[in-house]
């Protein structure tokens, strides 16, 4: 608040200096009797003006009223003063301007010995002085923040929009004109549940449905506050006289990233009865995708024990801070959870990632209607009234979020049993929140600081942080207890009642108390047991401790790796180059180049090679690699770029990648690892430019090492090298060597066991299929294919498989198809991926000729003929369609010129499959174009 007398310059003109003295030693007593009978603090006097702080030094829930209060009774008094006084040059009546603001600042010492003062800094202190130049003199001008928490308080009435120095909008400014009084009584404290009664019989319903064997997973969709654990709270009360057994697995902000801990943690509370599976879950670092398969059928199996003879709900809270793994593993189980007794039991954020429950009944809570918050609200107050003025504007300032109508009330009723002052009602949960934890005195740090180790904590590591004995942590932590800002867990842990209250509680930390307080943290997470590398990173980069951030956010991805947890991998290796990017000097090139190195390769498997953020990543990676010095990490990084160019179709550039990788492996002694690599790569963009001769060539010199140094080879590779081979082979006509060589890149893949070989492996042979034309064969195996590359994150791989899908199907007359494909088509363009678009086109153009779309299959096949002149393995099919398109119209000029190009291009290339086709057709042309 800023306060100041009107006219006092002219006043100090005409009086005598001791009169002045006297008339502003009166004013400020009268101002600070005024201001301290309502909370306030003045930090500063200005001459004849005051800054006044309301929350400080401590907090209150109500600031905004009693600021407003005061500069009310502020103005009215010292209009009283005028007629008071006696001062001959006191011909004016004396008047005061204020203005008041509300909002967040910083506090500190400005100044030194006699003259050092504790002052606010920030926008909020600005606006309130710029607010107090807008009043009129005997006025109280308030902005329009405060207006919309004071209507009900106060008699306002409008300013208008005014341009406020500093400010680039204008801001509504109102004058609070006078107070209005209300009374709240007083009432013991208690949450019913209203307005939610058919969702409760929907969650009836459903289990009892699951109680029939006949169970559908159930969603509870809303955003925070809106009492989702409230209602699945009451739920499991009208549960109470059943038999059955309720486990919960929770979420954690902190823990989005770590694989897997939300069904830990559920799990670890059930250690004594689990099987030997389940406990090495528990126990492990790492999980390999078998055992990630091994986990999930034996969690099933121990939750399905636990349904003999009674039902079983698996609730599942906060689902939207569930790791990827967790929410994948969690789709999974549903589905082998099907005609048993169990009711899966979600809630979620509507802005949370996908949930993996695909079939799940999903109940959306809304907000509460206002006549039923106000229902809630006069229970909670007491069963006052619902139109009693209270009720009506807790229900307003709540906003229909449950959460908030309930902190609101239970602050009002502490604060009524506190004062037999008529109570104000605070204006916003943010104050309340300060408010709790100011009540706590010196001890509020403390709490504050286990905010910072997130929703839940143990008193242990706290206790080490802060520096005292675990009973005195305990203690506080007791006092915060009976505060309702914490309640004990079952497993011995602390937990903030709402993460709203936890984040009030961080965010009330000034900047270099927080960052000091993370860097405590994170010291004593690095010498804890069991602690996510991702959560000690998160604090040490909250610390501003960049360069031991990167290093853990690095561990956090090879440990996700080691999991075959890809999506919380690439998002912990993000982290880390985007700390090395914004602060470039933190670490060394050499330091940072593992860590770009895993995420490009991350970043292929998940995104695909020609996804942007990909292709800038190798980028960088290569160039790291460039200034390191060292041929191994250059030879790798320059590999990982030419997967890319050539996803990206660039064939010639692809070309000197190839011939690069070839010069470094001969400069590191012909090296067989490097030379391995160098053959898959010229064998490839051989065979996409139609040089078959030069790919068995390549394949040749490949394939003796498989045996020799193929387990060595990064994942992937030598898969890749088989399954082109085997299409190599198929377009040479030769479909029993191509066969061979799936079965060959198969029984590699199923013997490393990497997902991403087995990917590989699967997407050659469905391709292998596609030239054979073996639609029946296709359908199953790319099925299969898609599952795989939903669940391990190989986004481009399963959208190839969705294109072999559709033409499959459209071959076989699902005239629809066609466009299936072509959307499929125009997604992989879009993602920058042009490797193998003119066999997609050329698939897409023979859906178009099948289904009678002459014209459309005309314009695919040209577009297939000019998309990538590079890429001439598949010119000679092209062609051919465009000849079966000129035989439909009877245009047989065409169609024989195109046919014997076609033949010529094939032979040219040695792609007899093509040849054959191409002299077929030529065979049924009339007798005058035989020769």
């Amino acid at each position: 608040m800023f306060c100041d007398l009107v006219g006092s310059t002219s006043l100090a003109s005409r009086m005598d200096p001791e009169d002045v003295l006297q008339l502003l030693e009166l004013y400020r007593r009268e101002a600070g009797r005024i201001i301290a009978g309502h909370g306030g603090h003045i930090a500063q006097y200005l001459g004849d003006g005051l800054l006044v702080y309301f929350g400080y030094p401590q907090a209150q829930e109500d600031a905004p009223v009693q600021a407003t209060a005061a500069g009310l009774r502020l103005a009215e008094r010292i209009a009283e003063l005028s007629e008071e006084i006696q001062l001959p040059a006191l011909d004016e009546p004396l008047a005061v301007r204020v203005g008041i603001h509300s909002g967040q600042v910083a506090l500190g010492p400005v100044g030194e010995g006699a003259g050092a003062a504790t002052l606010a800094m920030g926008n909020t202190v600005n606006i309130a002085s710029r607010l107090a130049g807008f009043a009129q003199p005997g006025d109280v001008v308030i902005s329009q923040e405060l207006a919309g928490r004071l209507s009900s308080t106060f008699e306002l009435e409008s300013i208008g929009s005014q341009f406020l120095k500093g400010l680039e909008s204008p801001m509504h400014l109102w004058r609070a004109v006078r107070p209005a009084r209300q009374n709240v009584p007083v009432n013991a404290w208690r949450t019913p549940l209203v307005g939610r009664e058919a969702q409760l019989a929907e969650l009836a319903d459903a289990f009892a449905t699951a109680q029939q064997g006949r169970p559908q997973p159930v969603l509870v969709l809303g955003d925070a506050g809106i009492g989702k654990s409230r209602l699945i709270a009451a739920f499991r009360k009208t549960l109470a006289s059943q038999d059955h057994f309720w486990i919960t697995c929770r979420g954690v902000s902190l823990h989005q990233d770590t694989p897997f801990h939300p069904l830990r943690e559920a799990m670890r509370e059930h250690a004594a009865e689990l099987p030997p599976t389940l406990q090495a879950m528990i126990a492990a670092e790492t999980r390999t995708t078998a055992q990630r398969e091994a986990d999930q059928n034996a969690l099933a199996d121990w939750l399905i024990g636990k349904s003999r003879g009674r039902p079983v709900v698996l609730h599942c809270e906060d689902l939207h801070w569930f790791d990827p793994s967790s929410q994948e593993a969690l789709g999974a189980l549903a589905g082998k959870l099907e005609d048993q007794p169990i009711l899966l039991l979600a809630a979620s954020r509507p802005d949370g990632p996908s949930h993996g429950l695909i079939n799940a009944r999903v109940l959306h809570l809304p907000p509460l209607a206002t006549d039923e918050l106000q229902r809630l609200i006069a229970e909670l107050l007491g069963n006052l009234p619902t139109d009693a003025p209270a009720v009506a504007d807790l229900a307003r300032r709540a906003e229909g979020i449950p959460l908030f109508a309930e902190e609101l009330a239970r602050s009002l009723l502490e604060q009524t049993g506190e004062s037999d002052a008529p109570p104000e009602i605070p204006g916003s949960l943010q104050d309340l929140f300060a408010a709790r934890l100011d009540r706590l005195g010196p001890l509020k740090g403390v709490v504050q600081t286990a905010a910072l180790l997130g929703r839940a904590f143990d008193a242990g590591m706290l206790a080490r942080v802060v520096g005292q004995a675990t009973g005195d942590v305990d203690a506080v932590l007791g006092l915060a207890i009976a505060r309702q800002i914490l309640h004990k867990r079952p497993n011995g842990q602390y937990q903030f009642y709402h993460a709203l209250l936890q984040e009030a509680a961080a965010s009330a930390m000034l900047r270099r108390e927080r960052s000091a307080a993370h860097r405590r943290i994170a010291d004593v997470m690095v010498n804890s047991e069991n602690v996510p590398a991702g959560i000690v990173a998160s604090h040490f980069a909250a610390a501003g401790a960049t360069g031991e951030a990167i290093a853990w956010y690095g561990r956090a991805g090879e440990q996700a790796l080691a999991k075959a947890a890809y999506m919380e991998a690439e998002a912990a290796l993000a982290k880390a180059v985007a700390l090395f990017e914004a602060e470039p000097d933190a670490v060394s090139d050499v330091t940072m180049l593992p860590h770009y190195s895993r995420l490009n390769r991350v970043r292929q498997l998940t995104r695909g090679y020609a996804d942007p953020l990909t292709v800038g990543t190798a980028a960088s990676a290569r160039e790291l690699a460039r200034r390191s010095g060292s041929l191994s990490e250059l030879f790798r990084e320059e590999e990982r770029l030419l997967q890319t160019v050539l996803t990206q179709g660039d064939y010639l550039a692809v070309t000197a990648h190839a011939n690069e990788l070839a010069s470094l492996a001969q400069a590191a002694g012909r090296d067989a690892d490097m030379l391995m690599i160098a053959n898959n790569a010229q064998l490839q963009v051989s065979y996409f430019t139609g040089n078959l001769a030069a790919a068995e060539e390549h394949f040749t010199q490949f394939h003796p090492l498989v045996a020799d140094i193929g387990r060595r080879q990064p994942p992937g590779n030598v898969v890749s090298g088989i399954g082109v081979a085997a299409l190599v082979a198929a377009a040479a006509g030769n479909d029993d060597l191509a066969r061979a060589r799936i079965a060959h890149a198969s029984r590699f893949a199923d013997q490393s066991g990497h997902p991403y070989d087995r990917a590989m492996a699967t997407h050659y042979h469905i391709y292998m299929l596609v030239a054979q034309h073996d639609r029946e064969a296709i359908i199953p195996l790319a099925a299969h294919q898609i599952e795989w590359a939903a669940e391990h994150g190989f986004a481009y791989l399963g959208l190839l498989a969705q294109a072999a899908v559709a033409w499959a199907r459209g071959i076989a007359g699902e005239a629809e198809q066609a466009g299936v494909l072509a959307s499929i088509i125009e997604a992989q363009i879009a993602a920058g991926a042009r490797i193998a678009v003119c066999r997609q086109l050329h698939m897409l153009a023979e859906l178009h000729l099948i289904a009678g779309m002459l014209p459309e299959a005309a314009a695919t096949t040209q577009r297939a003929l000019t998309f990538n002149p590079q890429e001439r393995l598949f010119a000679p099919g092209n062609r051919i369609i465009a000849a079966r398109v000129a035989m439909a119209t009877n245009d047989i000029d065409t169609a024989v010129a195109e046919l014997g190009q076609a033949h010529a291009e094939a032979v040219a290339m040695g792609a007899l499959a093509d040849m054959r086709c191409a002299e077929a057709l030529l065979a049924t042309m009339p007798a005058t174009f035989a020769a």
